[in-house]
């Protein structure tokens, strides 16, 4: 197959998965092998058919692969590791993960490929606004339509009742797709000038107040904050400020824990879930207990900890994740990566954009274990793709 044909088909794909990301967690399904169980996402496919597509063509790729690389490797050794550490086969459930992982690192070669030769980078980017402008019209249909999502713990989902959960069944990974969606339209209004973008920017704002997250918010902020630094419009964050606190103040609280704003069940809980994760990291400083093995990881070293949740695989606060997946190893690795993205980003409104939605991503993380969540991973590797500067490729 000629080199334009695959590039043709590479762009059909990514716009495929921008389609069906609005659909979030609403479209997936569980497969079994045996005692093995798998949950599939469409768009997983999609970047498992990106990453065949990667594979058989040799497409350029950018500087900074070599740096997601060499986290891929250390974590695939820490799956390895644990195999010994644990002594069951059921570890290598984790390198399902890294599959997943090495998918959307396909994902953004390809999308820079894409920007360097055949789609524009503006189309790409409103396609990223589109997208998380469905997430909340969506979101809105939920809380009007679906309020209370309680019935659904039985299927492992936590028992939300008038939050905009969305079409990802959470509150907190809503928010931050949504706070991605305010940025982006922020960056792009203060680079156009055009007020139906800042209407855009409105709709973002109040979407985010009802999804009640309070890691949203402090997302939000830090990320308005950084892109007004960087834009010199710093006088401007406290409308930004004022504009949430207003909403916060004027948002209803029908009877619902979960909608309280002062609420500290969940803040305990997170604490716990930091404890725990840091007696995780004891076991296995150097290597960690390799990704996807962090709930075998919470039985085997905690004891009798429920499974069903979906919540279980993962930390509450990200940067512990990777040190309790990959160890110290993989943190030197991982913010090393981190430097690396940084050090190449362009500073047009792309790369702007990107530095904000990276630092609102950044405090998010502390709360929930959003940096890799797939949606949020999949998003981010194709804005990264239009912030990169132009340079030679390897």
């Amino acid at each position: 197959m000629e080199i334009t044909k695959r590039t043709k088909i590479a762009e059909w794909l990514v716009f495929l998965y921008l389609v069906l990301f609005p659909f979030g967690q609403i479209i997936r399904w569980g497969v079994s092998f045996g005692q093995l169980k798998i949950t599939l996402h469409p768009g997983d496919i999609i970047t498992g058919l990106v990453l065949l597509l990667f594979l058989l063509t040799r497409f350029p790729k950018p500087g900074i692969y070599r740096h997601i690389k060499n986290f891929l490797y250390i974590s695939l050794f820490s799956i390895f590791f644990s195999l010994a550490f644990f002594k069951t086969p059921k570890t290598l459930y984790g390198s399902l993960y890294l599959l997943r992982f090495w998918g959307y690192s396909a994902l953004f070669i390809t999308s820079w490929n894409l920007v360097r030769k055949r789609v524009s980078r503006e189309k790409l980017f409103n396609s990223l606004i589109l997208v998380t402008f469905a997430v909340g019209i969506f979101g809105w249909i939920q809380y009007f339509f679906y309020p209370d999502i309680r019935p659904l713990v039985e299927w492992g989902w936590d028992d939300h009742l008038f939050r905009l959960v969305g079409t990802f069944l959470d509150p907190t990974f809503t928010s931050i797709i949504l706070v991605f969606g305010f940025i982006l339209s922020l960056a792009k209004y203060l680079d156009k000038k055009r007020e139906a973008v800042l209407a855009g920017c409105v709709f973002f704002l109040i979407t985010l107040a009802f999804t009640y997250s309070r890691a949203g918010y402090l997302a939000l902020l830090a990320g308005a904050l950084a892109l007004l630094i960087i834009k010199k419009k710093v006088k401007s964050f406290i409308f930004v400020f004022l504009a949430l606190l207003s909403l916060l103040i004027l948002l209803p609280r029908p009877g619902s824990e979960g909608v309280k704003l002062e609420r500290v069940t969940s803040v305990l809980a997170r604490g716990r879930n930091y404890l725990q994760t840091f007696e995780i990291i004891k076991k296995s400083p150097l290597l960690g207990v390799g990704f996807n093995n962090f709930c075998l990881a919470r039985n085997i070293v905690l004891g009798d900890v429920p499974t069903l949740s979906h919540s279980c695989s993962g930390s509450d606060a990200s940067i512990m994740l990777v040190i309790a997946a990959t160890g110290i190893l993989g943190l030197i690795s991982f913010l090393t990566m981190v430097v690396e993205v940084f050090k190449s980003l362009s500073r047009n409104v792309y790369g702007v954009a990107f530095i904000a939605s990276a630092s609102a991503l950044g405090i998010h993380g502390f709360f929930s274990n959003s940096y890799f969540y797939a949606w949020v991973m999949g998003f981010m590797g194709i804005l990264l793709a239009l912030a990169l500067r132009e340079k030679n490729a390897t």
